[in-house]
């Protein structure tokens, strides 16, 4: 038996609307390697919870130890998922646009999604936070590199997946024998 590996077909509606929800399972991951990250290094799993909430709470609130953690936890992943869904939609509307030259075969597509969470890095960390959040230039930037290509990572694979699957059907499919029309009398 032999696997034709055909090109990725896009339908770009379906394909922006998964980019968003997937985005967000990405995050999810993003979050969690960055929890277990803060927690080996600094022995406290909470620090990047309360560096996101602290961009809609301000440093000082986010930050401050007799602040709810329940609250900073609840607008952090609030602001995180927010961020992610736009992340996500901004990333499905590039390659739904550009289909063809980023998204023609599912290893390509990982591979873009992988470049576009370094490149979401380098723009958050290095453009933006020196800035507007500058708490966040006291992140060890090799977690924060490694967390953002897990982030494209988990998105681009669970796209490429996805975009597999729907142009490879899967063998007992092909051998289902498709219902008869029956003719009108």
């Amino acid at each position: 038996m032999s696997v034709e590996f055909r090109d990725i077909r896009i339908r770009p509606g379906l394909f922006f609307s998964r980019t968003v929800q997937l985005s967000v399972i990405a995050a999810i991951a993003f979050l969690l390697f960055q929890m277990a990250a803060a927690w080996l290094v600094q022995g406290n799993p909470v620090t990047p919870i309360r560096s996101i909430g602290a961009i809609i709470m301000g440093e000082r609130d986010a930050f401050d130890p007799d602040y709810p953690l329940v609250n900073v936890i609840i607008l952090a992943l609030i602001v995180h998922l927010l961020l992610a869904g736009l992340f996500g939609a901004i990333f499905g509307g590039i390659v739904a646009r550009w289909n063809e030259m980023l998204a023609r075969t599912p290893l390509r597509l990982f591979i873009v999604a992988v470049v576009y969470g370094v490149l979401l890095w380098l723009l958050n960390f290095y453009v933006i936070a020196p800035g507007v959040f500058p708490w966040l230039a006291d992140n060890n930037p090799i977690v924060q590199l490694l967390a953002h290509a897990l982030y494209g990572s988990v998105m681009g694979g669970l796209l490429a997946w996805i975009g597999f699957r729907a142009s490879h059907p899967h063998p007992e499919e092909l051998r289902k024998e498709k219902p008869v029309r029956a003719e009108p009398e």
